[in-house]
């Protein structure tokens, strides 16, 4: 994954962020490997993608 988390990069912070989020949410199958339940993983990315799409989202139907 060349994930690299809880580093300062100079003037910017840490860098953990939204594209490294991505980028674990990205490949479940590699991920799970590594931590836990690939179908877990691949439903926090889905997750994600609703929270970050913008649009309302429907509790009841989500």
């Amino acid at each position: 994954l060349s994930i690299i988390v809880d580093v300062v990069k100079q003037g910017h912070g840490t860098i953990n962020d939204g594209n490294t989020a991505r980028r674990f949410f990205s490949n479940p199958a590699i991920v799970s490997n590594v931590l836990i339940n690939q179908t877990l993983i691949g439903k926090f990315g889905n997750i994600l993608h609703v929270m970050a799409s913008g649009f309302a989202i429907d509790l009841e139907k989500f």
